[in-house]
């Protein structure tokens, strides 16, 4: 039995690395106060700008959340109206189109 074993691959090896300990609210925390002392630096180069952008993006969101729900509450509103211009315009063609096609029926 021991000839079928010089055949046989070993199998590799994994690796498990496990912190102690890492608190994800610091982290972002200390990210965002970097991000502010660069703000205040008045660091306007291309660079600086993307990085700003691709934070933002990563926290999911525009940043201020009143200027979100702004958003929000603007978009619901403009949803709104265009539901109610569908829902009147549908009316009009009922009203105008239905008698016809029964009518041609």
């Amino acid at each position: 039995m021991g000839f079928l074993r010089a055949f046989k691959t070993p199998k590799n090896q994994k690796f498990e690395y496990r912190p102690r300990y890492w608190d994800p609210k610091k982290e972002e925390w200390e990210e965002r106060k970097k991000e502010l002392d660069s703000l205040q630096s008045k660091d306007n180069s291309p660079e600086a700008m993307k990085s700003r952008i691709a934070k933002g993006i990563k926290r999911g969101g525009y940043g201020n959340e009143a200027y979100r729900s702004k958003l929000v509450k603007k978009s619901n509103y403009r949803l709104l109206i265009i539901i109610a211009i569908l829902i009147v315009l549908s009316y009009i063609a009922i009203k105008i189109y239905l008698p016809q096609l029964i009518n041609s029926l």
